[in-house]
């Protein structure tokens, strides 16, 4: 079995905080620059000594992704050759903004995304959050448990409306599983519907999370 087969064969076995938690550790040598050592330590894990002192690197996206998606056709990555850029026509503490996050975010029982979902949640300003539950396969989201705002900053919109820094927080917020492989569901499925709702809310701009 390859190397990549066996960190897939892995993943299968663990949660996504466990894995993540997993290929996320290395050595810290005094001499090893740190740049790439995320990736290193994905080539080290299974060798590595209990009693070496181990440090949390952010997560190595690139790899993961080649890893996630061993079985299909080889990834490739969107390349965009422009992107229209819109100045806003008025200041941002007149405008109505809309919240979106890639990080897989859920109001209360609404359904658990699942891998390839190209769906989209609607989530009401007013919720808490104990209402709100967090899934996304491509990232570990114990932070995003333990402080949804994390990758969902609903509550500090709240706040920026209320101190007027922004002119309205467009009631619902929206959230979506950003881990999708294809990106013509992305292009041609899930971003349209999200722009539909933004036109209909009249938004002068929305504020983007990436998971």
């Amino acid at each position: 079995m390859s190397v990549r087969r066996q960190r897939l064969a892995r993943f299968d076995r663990l949660s996504h905080n466990e894995y993540f938690a997993d290929t996320n550790e290395y050595f810290a040598d005094s001499n090893v620059e740190r740049i790439g050592l995320a990736v290193i330590a994905r080539m080290c894990l299974p060798n590595c000594p209990r009693n070496r002192k181990v440090i949390r690197m952010p997560v190595a996206y690139i790899p993961r992704t080649r890893d996630l998606y061993d079985e299909f056709t080889p990834y490739r990555w969107v390349e965009n050759d422009s992107a229209p850029f819109t100045p806003l026509a008025k200041p941002i503490a007149e405008c109505k903004v809309a919240l979106i996050s890639s990080g897989g975010i859920m109001y209360r029982d609404q359904p658990r995304f699942h891998r390839e979902d190209a769906s989209y949640r609607r989530i009401p300003l007013d919720a808490g959050r104990d209402d709100l539950s967090v899934w996304h396969f491509g990232y570990p989201t114990r932070d995003a448990e333990r402080d949804v705002n994390c990758v969902f900053p609903l509550m500090r919109m709240r706040e920026l409306a209320a101190a007027g820094v922004i002119g309205e927080l467009i009631d619902p917020a929206f959230s979506f599983m950003g881990g999708i492989y294809s990106a013509r569901k992305v292009r041609d499925e899930l971003a349209p519907q999200i722009v539909d709702e933004l036109k209909r809310a009249h938004a002068d701009a929305f504020f983007l999370v990436p998971a």
